[in-house]
């Protein structure tokens, strides 16, 4: 008989790769590959200080990656944005989510 006792484990694990992974990919494409370390950072950041959720893990990671895009564009980061404004930046992060 198949153990399925992690199977709600590794869903959330999937849930939160697949978040990470197209949040790098964003952030890579508006700050280039030397922005990689900087946003997993603040991924994991974002993620360690929210408190988890008994349910929705997917909604849960997406406040995280907002959260964690939110910290670099504030200037939190050591690496320097694009010319491009904040909220345009924002929004473009947002919007290759879709």
């Amino acid at each position: 008989m198949p153990d399925y006792s992690n199977a709600p484990l590794q869903s959330i694990a999937g849930q939160a790769e697949r978040e990470m992974t197209a949040f790098l990919h964003a952030t890579a494409d508006l700050f280039g590959e030397d922005g990689a370390s900087p946003a997993s950072e603040a991924w994991l950041r974002a993620m360690e200080s929210l408190d988890w959720p008994c349910e929705n893990h997917e909604k849960f990671f997406r406040r995280v990656s907002i959260l964690a895009i939110s910290q670099l564009m504030g200037g939190t980061s050591r690496f320097s944005a694009p010319q491009t404004p904040p909220v345009l930046a924002f929004e473009q992060v947002v919007a290759s989510y879709s």
